[in-house]
């Protein structure tokens, strides 16, 4: 009975593949087989990048090797448990030097117990999109008023571009949504919204491409039964390329009163003018001359009038010097002071940034023990002292993204080489002593030559491009 059993056991082991061939390997009849969800990825140099499997194998997965030269990939994975299916998630980082939309092939191949071995291979191409998609709008003017009437009271006209392709686009608020299927490396939204209520409305603009990046920006409208708006600002420049160009500061914001029955209508300001016969604008959306612009009537001395557009008749600063300008839109008049600050004035100031040069140095330092320093009143750079006004100081400066530092490329500003105190700060166009959020430069500024302009008795700061 005893020999029967261990008869039975030798045939049992002998029908699981006993035997072995010369690289001590078990006879088997299967072999590894792959499954992936996607056998093309694609990426970027630089980027991490997974391949992603699930391999079967009844008779025990062995090893799983990853392999490609040019990249110096060669990767094992033993697996001493035999496990008959092994998921296989191997993330890596493609070679800074790899060359933007080319193609490889990785191969992987998985080893069972008994020496048999299966390969696949991942195509790899550099060519990911990660590019958000552009939001521009035309129309409605960010921050605009339009007066309520008979229907149709704010016009879209809003453009959406990819470099790739696009997939779609939506607009909403709390009352209103509209979403569009779209293709195609360019679309334009057209449409018009009939407003009953007055009041401010909040509308968001996201758009999707192909590759799922999204981009979205919120922009507000005011919607009154008469002329009466949040903001207004003053302008010298006469394009609304001008107007949206600039890194800062134009146009320059005035105050608002806080009398009740005046708020909306009663706007202060105050500005220098550099040159005799300045011409002064106002407007009450900060990148466009329209709906709205306010000049002067020519044939009624402190009256106002109402344009859509530059050509409007301006008001003129007379001599080289400080006004101080007062609108009342309630009767359409203004009042224009001539006055001399009195306030004190720096004989420095510095500019502490990151990512900028000021007459051509850096506001970067290499200290002595070769530490790179951004961002320090120790590393900041000076301005020029205005010969004819001691309240003005001027430099030409250059704004790029600082390959050397972390950092957010941005800036403010001080009066002192050995502490931070006084500084100055940003906020709506204009500087705020002791106050304010660091400054930080827009994406679109980047590589431009600018020419900044710091007032210390307006707190006014302007960045405006050298052509």
């Amino acid at each position: 009975m005893k020999n029967k059993i261990l008869l039975g056991v030798i045939f049992l082991i002998l029908a699981v593949s006993c035997d072995t061939d010369d690289d001590n390997n078990l006879r088997v009849d299967s072999q590894p087989e792959f499954t992936m969800a996607e056998t093309t990825i694609s990426s970027l140099p630089g980027m991490d990048l997974s391949l992603k499997a699930t391999i079967n194998d009844p008779a025990g997965i062995k090893t799983v090797n990853i392999k490609y030269e040019p990249w110096d990939l060669d990767k094992t994975i033993i697996k001493d448990s035999l496990p008959n299916s092994y998921n296989l998630d191997y993330t890596f980082k493609v070679p800074e030097s790899a060359t933007e939309n080319s193609e490889h092939i990785i191969s992987v191949t998985s080893t069972n117990i008994g020496g048999v071995s299966t390969s696949t291979d991942f195509t790899v191409t550099l060519d990911l999109d990660v590019e958000a998609p552009k939001i521009t709008i035309a129309d409605p003017v960010d921050g605009g008023t339009v007066i309520i009437g008979n229907g149709d009271e704010i016009q879209f006209n809003i453009t959406v571009s990819d470099n790739e392709s696009l997939s779609e686009f939506s607009i909403e608020s709390d009352d209103f949504i509209d979403i569009v299927e779209i293709s195609g490396n360019s679309f334009t939204y057209e449409n018009s919204l009939n407003i009953e209520t007055t009041g401010a409305y909040t509308f968001t603009a996201i758009v999707t491409d192909a590759a799922g990046n999204t981009n979205s920006t919120n922009f507000t409208v005011n919607v009154f039964d008469e002329l009466k708006f949040d903001k207004m600002y003053m302008t010298v420049v006469t394009s609304e390329t001008q107007l949206t160009s600039d890194a800062f500061g134009v146009p320059a914001i005035m105050d608002g009163s806080s009398v009740e029955e005046e708020q909306g209508f009663v706007f202060t300001g105050r500005y220098y003018a550099a040159e005799p016969n300045t011409e002064l604008r106002f407007i009450p959306q900060k990148t466009s001359f329209e709906p709205y612009t306010f000049g002067i009537d020519a044939n009624e001395e402190g009256s106002l009038i109402n344009g859509t557009s530059p050509e409007i008749n301006p008001l003129i600063l007379p001599e080289k010097g400080y006004y101080e300008v007062k609108i009342d839109l309630r009767d359409f008049t203004y009042n224009l002071t001539s006055y001399t600050p009195t306030d004190d004035t720096y004989d420095f100031v510095q500019i502490i940034a990151t990512g900028m040069r000021v007459n051509g140095e850096s506001t970067c330092n290499v200290d002595a023990d070769d530490s790179f320093r951004c961002f320090h009143f120790s590393s900041g750079k000076a301005l020029m002292q205005d010969e004819d006004n001691p309240y003005r100081f001027y430099a030409t400066v250059e704004i790029f993204d600082e390959p050397d530092s972390e950092g957010a490329n941005g800036m403010i500003m001080n009066s002192n080489k050995e502490g931070w105190a006084p500084f100055w700060r940003f906020d709506e166009n204009r500087a705020v002593p002791q106050g304010g959020s660091t400054l930080t430069f827009p994406e679109e500024s980047l590589d431009g030559t600018y020419q900044f302009i710091f007032d210390t008795h307006l707190n006014t700061v302007m960045i405006t491009p050298i052509n």
